[in-house]
């Protein structure tokens, strides 16, 4: 592995590592872009639109996050390691992994709408309802309720711990008896977009796949299909890329702009499908994840998501002239290097602080 190689794939190394995971986020983010330019007449060919993918981009983004995260709280539960410090060590790099890069992007954006480039960010007041989770425009909706989830599932899986015992069967119930509950509760209450029980379901599939990757490695049954897991992984992806929210919500009879159950309940399906696919799959799918550039789109995910807008809205204003065929690439173009950039200079050097077990631990007094 070279130097800057080293940069962005520092965890290959790791033995717990699933490389075509990187790449199913970068997956996910690129739906979001493909969304949002499309929605922005910025298009490879007008013939090929994706207005309305973008949710189910972020919903891969939920699954994902509630697997990587519940499967390290499920095995320190597991293994009796899940002490004090596992839990300052957990809040803290959640904190880290969200805030900076954060308060770098809402700066970003109130200064482009300082300088008549409009943006979701208007003024301090909105930097700092977003900063404490109490607002959510644009793509900043995201945050507040996967942060949520960052909180309430330490909760959910020492239920599953303590009183459920880790039985496949009894956590599926109850996992299904709270998404039902969530579900009912959006219903009846109308949840605005950034509570996280509005969105329930969606994470308890991956917290779900994430107690069952750890407690059955594999089966006599998944190695012999694992050729037609792959397929149906490839064919979950290609629904979630290429069919239209909007006519799957014509089609279920449901109302997509105020964001269907039915069709969540879809995306959720197609997530897990895929990411069981990407777990267990070690054929063509597989492989398609594990592609370079995918797996780096992935791993600059976080600065992409949060970044690519402004170079929408800077297009928008028309400051200079792109001939509509190369649009695209300009925003693609920009848009990487902007996120390689943020990745460099604050994602990559936050995520490598650490707190030592021995600084933590308190002196014995003699």
């Amino acid at each position: 592995m070279t130097k800057i190689q080293s940069w962005f794939f520092s965890n290959d190394d790791k033995k717990e590592h699933v490389r075509a995971l990187d790449g199913l986020r970068g997956i996910a983010v690129l739906m979001v872009l493909l969304s949002h330019t499309s929605n922005n007449f910025i298009y490879f060919q007008p013939s090929l639109a994706f207005n309305g993918i973008g949710k189910g981009g972020v919903y891969l983004f939920f699954v994902l996050s509630a697997y990587l995260l519940d499967r390290q709280i499920s095995m320190a539960l597991m293994s009796g390691t899940a002490d004090s410090f596992f839990w300052k060590r957990y809040f803290m790099r959640r904190f880290l992994r969200i805030f900076p890069i954060l308060i770098i992007a809402l700066m970003i954006y109130w200064g482009l709408t300082q300088l008549h480039i409009p943006t979701v960010i208007n003024n301090g007041r909105d930097v700092i309802m977003h900063l404490f989770l109490l607002d959510g425009q644009g793509v900043f909706w995201s945050v507040p309720v996967e942060f949520k989830y960052y909180i309430l599932s330490p909760f959910i899986l020492i239920l599953c711990h303590a009183w459920l015992k880790w039985n496949l069967k009894h956590i599926l119930i109850f996992f299904l008896c709270l998404s039902t509950f969530a579900l009912a509760a959006d219903f009846y209450f109308h949840f605005n977009k950034i509570n996280t029980i509005k969105f329930l379901p969606v994470f308890l599939a991956g917290t779900y796949l994430a107690i069952y990757d750890v407690k059955i490695k594999s089966t006599p049954f998944i190695e012999k299909w694992s050729s037609i897991i792959g397929i149906t992984g490839c064919v979950a992806l290609f629904n979630c890329l290429l069919v239209n929210p909007n006519y799957v919500g014509n089609w279920l009879g449901v109302d997509n702009s105020n964001n269907g159950r039915k069709i969540l309940i879809l995306y959720v399906l197609l997530c897990v499908i895929m990411l069981f696919a990407a777990l267990r799959q070690k054929g063509i799918f597989r492989r398609f994840l594990e592609m370079k550039f995918l797996r780096f789109t992935g791993i600059i995910s976080f600065s992409v998501y949060l970044f690519h807008m402004p170079v929408i809205y800077f297009m928008n204003v028309g400051l200079i002239n792109i001939p509509a065929g190369l649009q695209i690439y300009f925003f693609f173009g920009v848009t990487f290097l902007l996120s390689t950039i943020t990745f460099l200079l604050i994602e990559r050097p936050v995520s490598r602080i650490r707190i030592s077990r021995e600084k933590f631990t308190p002196k014995t007094v003699r």
